[in-house]
């Protein structure tokens, strides 16, 4: 049986509607393909967050934006919902993060740690996960933008700080400048002054350093004539000392020679200290006299009146 081109055309375009469907569908979020769950998030904000935006964990794909809902009886609250793989278990502890996902302003949700949970609560959520269909909680990441600028507030502040201490000390610059400029003008006024008393006295000073070369030469010449006198006198001067030393060393071997003499002579026992030296006797007798003495003058100092004879009158 032969199918008319009618037929044929009427096929295709049924096969080409259909997957004109499945391929929007595809580019809103929806996997065709893969067993997936669905999520809700409630955000007051989607900031121009779109179908088919990426779900995150660490940075890795996981799931995609599937619908985007207005919720006029809420607030105008927006209704998100995610699509997510089954494969992947969500713990309570997570929250659904809504951040920029590059400098041109596209979004993305991060599942990543809610880190405004108490420690009681952060404890008893990670063990417990998110069922299919539940609602995460949320999360808002600050704007690039407004974090940028955050942070360089204080930088710019504190450039505004340095400038401005940079023009003050400029200020105070131009005060010591203006100082050092009428200082430098004062030294120009004394240069020039000093150079006109140099110009006035030009003939003075060359008369007087005319003078003070030939008072030079003057002292050469007599420096001259001195250095043969000066070579005389340190002759005489060499000639008295040594003259002078050698009387000395005669008078002193003279008297070693008659201190040795006396000492020969004492070895010998000639002479009063010779004797003594050599006579024993005589050393015995003095040794005992002195005893005796020494005995006397103990004995008239304990019995005076045995040698001393009182008479009262």
């Amino acid at each position: 049986m032969a199918i008319s081109k009618e037929v044929k055309v009427g096929v295709m375009a049924v096969v080409g509607m259909v997957m004109l469907y499945f391929g929007v569908s595809f580019l809103k979020g929806s996997d065709f393909f893969s067993s997936e769950y669905k999520y809700y998030v409630l955000y007051d904000n989607i900031d121009n967050l779109q179908a088919s935006n990426p779900v995150l964990i660490n940075g890795l794909p996981v799931g995609r934006v599937a619908k985007v809902e207005l919720l006029p009886e809420r607030n105008n609250k927006i209704l998100v919902t995610l699509t997510i793989s089954k494969k992947l278990q969500i713990k309570k502890i997570n929250c659904a993060m809504l951040k920029n996902a590059s400098l041109l302003g596209g979004k993305a949700i991060s599942l990543q740690v809610d880190s405004t949970l108490s420690k009681d609560k952060f404890k008893l959520f990670s063990t417990q996960y998110y069922n299919p269909k539940d609602t995460l909680r949320v999360g808002i990441e600050k704007d690039m933008i407004a974090s940028i600028t955050s942070q360089v507030t204080p930088i710019v502040k504190r450039v505004d700080s340095v400038m401005i201490q940079v023009e003050n000390l400029l200020r105070e610059f131009e005060g010591v400048g203006k100082a050092v400029k009428g200082t430098l003008t004062g030294a120009e006024a004394s240069a020039a002054t000093l150079n006109g008393m140099l110009l006035e006295n030009r003939a003075k000073i060359d008369a007087m350093l005319a003078n003070l070369t030939t008072l030079s030469a003057n002292i050469i010449e007599t420096e001259k004539g001195f250095k043969p006198i000066l070579g005389k006198m340190n002759t005489f001067a060499d000639s008295l000392n040594a003259i002078r030393f050698s009387e000395t060393v005669n008078k002193t071997n003279a008297a070693i020679a008659q201190f040795d003499q006396i000492l020969s002579k004492m070895n010998k026992g000639e002479g009063s200290l010779g004797a003594l030296l050599k006579d024993k006797a005589l050393y015995d007798n003095l040794n005992n006299l002195s005893i005796n003495i020494d005995k006397l003058i103990i004995d008239l100092r304990l019995n005076p009146k045995r040698y001393i004879k009182i008479s009262a009158f």
